[in-house]
């Protein structure tokens, strides 16, 4: 099958809560990757490893699980001696060194002892696609003071490999709900990391866009074909056990006439009303807005997308 990405719906302003929730799921997605292949590791985020947190209303995510903050100092962890003595080291000297306290922040690193005396860590930063090229630089820069400046204030012999985290998002990890906000025509409102396929393999990046789609009530939606709209409608009903791609590109084999209905209906109304008269088609019950949002803009993406 031909590789492209699928268009997605354009993006939204992301609010200081979207940008919250984006590096949350990642620090929650990465944390069961990394301790998966390290089972005795630990994963941080932002402020946490000197036993503190940017996100004081997020307890679940404050200290990492098994690790204990004392009154004055970074966050320890029983039985890790080797991540212990790093995570002092970077509560001391993490800094960029210009004003008092100017300590760095990783979106989220991950960290483990993978041998008497080395450790594995690794790092993402998590940001908007305008902002990518700061996260690059930024996430080059930390690796620097981690290893030219942390790792040598050690005063025992300690190996570390430091790198960007290959990790990313893949399949329905690339999409997750956010708050809704206040307007009073949103539906639902989701966070999109499939920005990230832009991003080259191993650079630690993870980009995010916000999508939202309105409500049909306050929105004129254009009506699309009748039989055009009862195909997709059983096409979802019976679509069963399979993934949304697969039932989607089956639907689409099937029926190409409507898949060229709606890459027309896209071209003129926009794809953000194609997503929303798709929605309106499927009729969601009351609590799956969200996902099915996320497939009506899969389905309009799929449509417009070329090779698929």
């Amino acid at each position: 099958m031909q590789s492209f990405i699928v268009p997605c719906l354009p993006a939204q302003n992301a609010t200081s809560i979207d940008a919250q929730v984006a590096q949350l799921r990642v620090l929650e997605l990465f944390r069961a990757d990394f301790l998966g292949r390290f089972p005795s590791g630990v994963v941080l985020s932002e402020l946490e490893y000197m036993g503190k947190t940017t996100y004081a209303s997020t307890p679940a995510f404050r200290i990492a699980p098994g690790g204990a903050a004392p009154a004055n100092g970074p966050v320890q962890f029983q039985g890790r001696a080797l991540i212990n003595s790093f995570l002092s080291a970077m509560s001391d000297s993490f800094r960029k060194f210009k004003a008092e306290g100017d300590f760095r922040k990783c979106d989220v690193i991950g960290l483990a002892e993978t041998g008497s005396a080395q450790l594995t860590i690794e790092l993402l930063e998590v940001t908007t696609e305008k902002n990518q090229r700061s996260a690059f630089k930024q996430i080059a820069d930390k690796i620097d003071t981690l290893t030219r400046t942390v790792l040598p204030s050690l005063d025992f012999s300690m190996k570390a490999d430091i790198q960007p985290a290959s990790w990313r998002p893949v399949g329905l990890q690339n999409e997750y709900p956010t708050a809704p906000g206040t307007g009073a025509t949103t539906i639902a409102r989701w966070i999109c990391y499939l920005p990230t396929q832009t991003v080259p393999p191993g650079a630690g990046v993870i980009l995010y866009e916000v999508h939202s789609i309105g409500d049909k009530q306050k929105v004129a939606v254009p009506a699309l074909d009748k039989d055009v709209a009862t195909h997709l409608k059983n096409a979802f009903d019976q679509r069963q056990s399979l993934s949304d791609d697969e039932w989607i590109r089956a639907y689409f084999i099937a029926n190409p006439r409507d898949r060229q209905t709606l890459k027309v209906y896209a071209a003129s109304a926009g794809l953000a009303m194609a997503a929303l008269c798709v929605f309106t088609i499927l009729d969601p019950v009351p609590g799956d807005e969200v996902p099915v949002c996320v497939i009506a803009a899969r389905i309009v993406g799929l449509a417009v997308a070329a090779g698929g």
